[in-house]
């Protein structure tokens, strides 16, 4: 499930430059939008329901290429906690995770199960993602825990349809 969840974050980060590099435009960094980071990010958040708890401190940031550089070690840390995160896909803890546009780790705990929650276990789990995150040169990693809704058949997501225009997008980039 970890590894489903990983692939999809990473199609979803690697779609705009598939398209991008489709077009055979170069794109400037500065034009990119991306939101300032900062701990005013989380301060935003805190007033979002979904939102259970945040750790970590998102740094200030409003360069657009320190903020992909920034945004790509968080990518490189969150697949490299597959098999330290495993366990908890597994037990049905989470249903979510990835890497945010906001600069910052996003952990989805199942809103159906808010029983299984509470803060012993969100510890543990930051306590997992900053250590691998520390071995990769991040201190004090930023990561909110939100509800979210386990993905089913009837869920949108991952559609045909997505499929065939990824497909279409692949073979451009390939002529």
């Amino acid at each position: 499930m970890i590894k489903n969840t990983l692939l999809t974050v990473l199609i979803i980060l690697l779609i705009p430059g598939f398209a991008y590099a489709a077009t055979n435009e170069t794109v400037n960094v500065d034009d990119l939008t991306i939101p300032d980071y900062g701990p005013h990010i989380f301060e935003e958040l805190k007033n979002d329901s979904e939102v259970i708890a945040v750790r970590g401190t998102i740094p200030t940031i409003t360069s657009n290429r320190e903020k992909l550089e920034w945004t790509d070690k968080l990518v490189d840390c969150s697949l490299n906690l597959d098999k330290d995160m495993h366990k908890y896909f597994e037990d049905g803890s989470i249903v979510d995770f990835g890497t945010c546009i906001g600069g910052y780790l996003k952990v989805g705990f199942d809103s159906e199960a808010p029983e299984k929650i509470n803060d012993a276990v969100i510890d543990e789990i930051y306590i997992v993602i900053d250590n691998q995150c520390k071995k990769q040169g991040i201190t004090d990693v930023p990561v909110v825990f939100v509800w979210s809704e386990i993905a089913t058949e009837d869920s949108p997501g991952f559609t045909s349809i997505s499929l065939v225009l990824c497909m279409l997008v692949l073979t451009k980039t390939r002529k």
